[in-house]
């Protein structure tokens, strides 16, 4: 080969190699979030209700929680990695005391070059022929299980998983091998496409709801976005936008579901299936949509109600691009209400009866019919808060364990500073939402503080499949 002809090949091979290396790092802390991270350890030590010390003991467990919530069936880190990290875990409550969240980086990167090494062998794993009449069992109990000494034992676990997932295709969703593959192609390549798409907002707020966690199961860090989506969406069910609820896919915001009666259903054009790969701007000037996270991608479509919205739109099973003109409208999640009936049924002395049932998929209320104004915190530092109010309700799956994240976004209003809040019982799974106002009797007053404010809402970051826009 000519000398001059191979050389464009060693520098496409070269950037390949970049792409890969600057691919797999950890987002870099701003300095905004390690002045954030040092405000909280001051607000959780003054003013949550458990009234903890971090100390050595709390920086242990806040350790483990925080590799819990990267990888809780221990699929991706080795023995060797946590033993590293252990050595600087006791020094966790001294280096956040200066700001200092190296650690909540250094851990994430190696994450994520594990979970890269993982997601090469599933692929690998899917185009096998698995043996279903082999005797195997994988254990799902991760209290039982320890960290894989080397690569080959966690590949083997990363087997057994793929195994079980296309055994579950097969059996319980009746899907062809090829079918289940490529479904199968799509959910592992989206979730370590999730990953890399974390920011150093979102891997802060991983990191400090795990420490708020060592202090009750109930309580976490929340991030600006999540702190905004509670209060303009999550308290009230209501938001602005199209009425579409819609899914990461493939890289892909998929229209997952068309709301009746919104402005999107009005419409006609778009329909369930169908991909958003942009949005057009008043000047014509696109924005791609396409592998952003959905989070973004919800909150490009959604705004004040009256505005217009431009889709770049590729209907289902076709490759053409349509532009849909939409007009946002206000949006109430009804399905989220409470809900109540009237059953018939026998009393233990055969006397009939009349139960009464009510559901309540998440606690909501209108938080500013009081006040006239959307509540937005005053000041720009977090606030802390715990509460001792819980709620039982459904789950869902946390966002680091899926392929999607919930996207909650609402026409641009002034940013809320982070929060701490009191998440409710099933820790992190659960989808409810809860306010709570102060009681005399939870908190005696101390100088220089108000009274005590505890909310409770889903924790962060963010966990459902599918998102409202």
């Amino acid at each position: 080969m000519p000398r001059l002809a191979f050389r464009p090949l060693v520098l496409i091979a070269v950037l390949a190699l970049m792409a890969v290396i600057v691919g797999a790092q950890a987002p870099m802390p701003q300095p905004e979030d390690q002045e954030t991270a040092r405000i909280v350890v001051e607000l959780l030590e003054r003013g949550h209700m458990a009234r903890p010390v971090i100390d050595d003991q709390i920086a242990l467990k806040w350790f483990d929680n925080y590799l819990k919530e990267l990888d809780p069936q221990k699929l991706y880190f080795l023995k060797s990695d946590v033993q590293e990290f252990k050595t600087e875990a006791k020094e966790l409550d001294d280096q956040i005391r200066e700001g200092n969240i190296d650690f909540a980086r250094k851990v994430f990167d190696r994450f994520l070059q594990r979970n890269d090494e993982r997601f090469k062998t599933a692929m690998e794993l899917l185009h096998q022929k698995f043996d279903f009449t082999a005797d195997e069992s994988i254990t799902d109990d991760p209290d039982h299980l320890e960290y894989p000494v080397d690569k080959a034992e966690a590949d083997a676990r990363m087997r057994k998983k793929v195994k079980l997932d296309m055994l579950v295709a097969k059996v319980v969703e009746e899907l062809d091998p090829a079918e289940a593959v490529r479904k199968w192609t799509i959910r592992y390549r989206d979730r370590n496409r999730m990953w890399h798409q974390v920011d150093s907002v979102e891997l802060l707020e991983l990191y400090l709801s795990s420490l708020t966690k060592t202090f009750d199961p109930h309580s976490s860090y929340l991030g600006p976005k999540t702190l905004e989506d509670m209060l303009n969406t999550q308290l009230h069910l209501t938001l602005e936008g199209i009425g579409a609820s819609l899914r990461s896919e493939d890289g892909y915001a998929v229209v997952q579901e068309v709301v009746p009666g919104m402005a999107a259903d009005k419409d006609g054009r778009l329909q369930p299936e169908d991909k958003i790969i942009g949005i057009q701007k008043e000047n014509g000037e696109e924005i791609d949509l396409v592998e952003k996270k959905l989070t973004d991608v919800v909150r490009y479509i959604r705004g004040p109600r009256g505005t217009k919205v431009r889709l770049i739109v590729q209907p289902e099973g076709t490759k053409e691009r349509r532009i849909y003109e939409l007009t946002r409208e206000k949006i109430e999640l009804k399905e989220q209400h409470a809900r109540g009936k009237v059953v018939p049924g026998k009393g233990t002395d055969g006397r009939d009866l009349k139960i009464g049932i009510i559901s309540l998929p998440a606690f909501y209320g209108d938080t500013r019919r009081s006040s006239g104004a959307t509540p937005m915190p005053s000041a720009r530092r977090p606030t802390a808060a715990g509460s001792s109010a819980t709620s039982s309700s459904s789950t869902s799956t946390p966002w680091w364990s899926t392929c999607g994240a919930t996207a909650a976004a609402c026409s641009k209003k002034p940013r809320p500073s982070p929060a701490c809040s009191s998440t409710p019982a099933r820790s992190f799974r659960s989808r409810s939402s809860l306010a709570s106002s102060h009681s005399p009797t939870t908190r005696k007053e101390r100088p220089g503080m108000g009274p005590w404010r505890s909310s409770s809402t889903r924790p962060a970051p963010v966990p459902r499949r599918s998102s409202p826009a």
